[in-house]
Formats: C-alpha cells, sequence, structure tokens
C-alpha cells in the first residue's frame, strides 16, 4: 500500500485570548493530504495561521485536536524523543528568519542537523560543501552570519534544511525579508532542492509570484485550506 507523503486530518488549534476573553481559534478542521515528490504553496495574509500550520506539519507543535501523518507513521502523538528523531531524519524546516547560530560559520551551521547521528556524519560535510557552492555559496564557507546578506543566510538555511536528505522540506515565508531578485534566486533554490532530492516541499508565502512557481496553490481562510484551480492566472516572478 502506498501512503501519501503527508496527511493531516481535522487539524484544529487554538490559543488564549485573554484580553477577548476564551481562546482565539486559528485552524478549525483542516485537512490537507500531499503526495510524495510535489510542492505546495500555502497563501494567507500575515496572522492567518500559516507559521501555525507549518509548526504542526514539521512535528514542532502539536494540534489540540486531529492526526498528522507522515509516510503512514502518526507524528502528532509521538513522544518527544521520537519527535524529535523524526525532524532530524524525515523533515527540514527553514524559518522566516533563517534561525543560524551566529558564532558558526556557514558550512558548520549546515554541517549541525548531523550532530548525534553518526550515520549520516560520515559523509556530510563534502555534501555540505557541495550543496553551498551549487547555491553560490562556494567563496562563503567559513563566513559566520554577520558576514553574509539576507539571501546568503536563507540559502545557508535552505543547505541546511537539505542536509539530511529529509522526505519534506517546510518552509516559512522564506522569502519575506529579501527584494524580488533575492527571492526569485531562493526560490529557484528550494525548487531544484525539492528535484534533486526527490522529496516534498511546503512553502507558506503571500507572494503571487512565488506561488505561482508550484504544483498545487492552497489558500488559508477561517482556518481551512482551499484549493486554487490550476488554471487560475499566474504572474511571473
Amino acid at each position: 500500500m502506498t501512503h501519501p507523503l503527508l496527511r493531516a486530518e481535522r487539524i484544529t488549534r487554538s490559543f488564549p485570548a485573554p484580553y477577548a476573553g476564551g481562546n482565539h481559534t486559528v485552524l478549525q478542521d483542516l485537512n490537507l493530504t500531499m503526495e510524495p515528490q510535489t510542492s505546495i504553496a500555502i497563501m494567507g495574509p500575515s496572522g492567518s495561521g500559516k507559521t501555525t500550520l507549518l509548526h504542526l506539519l514539521g512535528a514542532l507543535a502539536r494540534p489540540d485536536s486531529g492526526t498528522i501523518w507522515l509516510q503512514g507513521t502518526r507524528i502528532d502523538d509521538l513522544g518527544e524523543p521520537e519527535r524529535a528523531k523524526i525532524r532530524r531524519k524525515e523533515l527540514g524546516f527553514v524559518f522566516q528568519e533563517h534561525a543560524l547560530m551566529p558564532h558558526l560559520t556557514a558550512l558548520e551551521n549546515v554541517l549541525l542537523p548531523t550532530l548525534g547521528a553518526p550515520d549520516l556524519a560520515l559523509s556530510a560535510e563534502p555534501r555540505a560543501e557541495k550543496m553551498l557552492q551549487e547555491a553560490g555559496l562556494g567563496e562563503r564557507l567559513h563566513h559566520r552570519p554577520d558576514q553574509l546578506s539576507a539571501g546568503q543566510r536563507q540559502r545557508v538555511a535552505v543547505c541546511r534544511a537539505r542536509i539530511n536528505r529529509p522526505k519534506l522540506i517546510v518552509a516559512d515565508e522564506p522569502t519575506g525579508a529579501l527584494d524580488r531578485e533575492r527571492a526569485r534566486t531562493l526560490i529557484g533554490v528550494l525548487l531544484d532542492a525539492q528535484v534533486s532530492e526527490d522529496c516534498g516541499l511546503i512553502v507558506a508565502t503571500h507572494d503571487e509570484r512565488v506561488a505561482a512557481r508550484f504544483d498545487r496553490v492552497l489558500d488559508l481562510v477561517d482556518g481551512r485550506l482551499s484549493e486554487r484551480s490550476s488554471d487560475a492566472p499566474g504572474l511571473d516572478l
């Protein structure tokens, strides 16, 4: 039996709203099915719940209710050690603000997820160097984040997300702080990574030009996802 790469069923997530009284529901009975080796753009304005959803799909948080399955394994109810193992081996996450360690070089940041994984560490450094070179950072291997531009830092973050050959890469507004040209470059790096790693890619964005380059575009509205028509007009990035 072939399982979808990712399946989320009836996901609900709320947060306390002390000034309004009670809770504020961000995601409500949300469903998502994703096939292997596909790319999905999730669109919605700030505050619509995109980051919350990606944290749930990336095993960084748990829903209040509902289930999340990755390659046929339920991940929402696993203990933290098992979830950490899933994140290290099966998932790569790119944060909106890169989340690089400031005292480490680009190469060292990319290698961070391999720490404590002896089966991966042996071949990790040559792989990390190759990915950074392919991302146009061959001359920046030993530069710290404060010596890199915003676009370069995000490209390092993409390489870090790829280092352990994940089955799914999740990126939260990765172009939010970039100008149009740097955004074009970064999205190209992400989509190239999806193909070269033979994995899935989910990106949250509010940029129509970014979304137009993905296999599927989903709108997050009132806590639920709706599929955008494939014949809707797009914009060139």
